[in-house]
């Protein structure tokens, strides 16, 4: 079979500053016939190709999305637990104040307390 990239022939296509030729010899000529048909299939395969990047990115993109949604909702979830189970540790809350606001108060005291200690020990 001929490669119609490398192939030459003598009709008036083939020479750019050629004038003539008729709509007959044109079709009729097999090489630039089989040219066109490959740079058509080039760039069908192109943008077929291009099309399908731009979906397996699409794709990608909304796993990499829906992942990271997962995993920030299981953080979260996290958190609450913890600090679910911290406000539970607060057996009294002082009047007035929510049993955040009284562990909040807990854990000042005991940093005030530790490095009160701390600075003993160092002189």
């Amino acid at each position: 079979m001929i490669d119609p990239r490398e192939a030459t022939c003598a009709c008036w296509l083939g020479d750019p500053g050629a004038t003539g030729g008729s709509s007959d010899a044109r079709e009729a000529c097999a090489i630039h016939g089989l040219r066109a048909e490959v740079y058509r299939l080039q760039n069908a395969l192109a943008a077929a190709t291009t099309a399908r990047e731009a979906a397996e990115r699409e794709r990608d993109h909304a796993r990499q999305s829906a992942a990271g949604r997962e995993r920030i909702w299981e953080e979260r979830a996290d958190v609450a637990a913890k600090y679910q189970e911290l406000l539970t540790a607060v057996g009294n809350k002082y009047q007035g104040e929510s049993r955040h606001e009284t562990a909040l108060r807990y854990i000042q005291q005991a940093e005030t307390h530790f490095d009160r200690l701390a600075s003993a020990k160092e002189k």
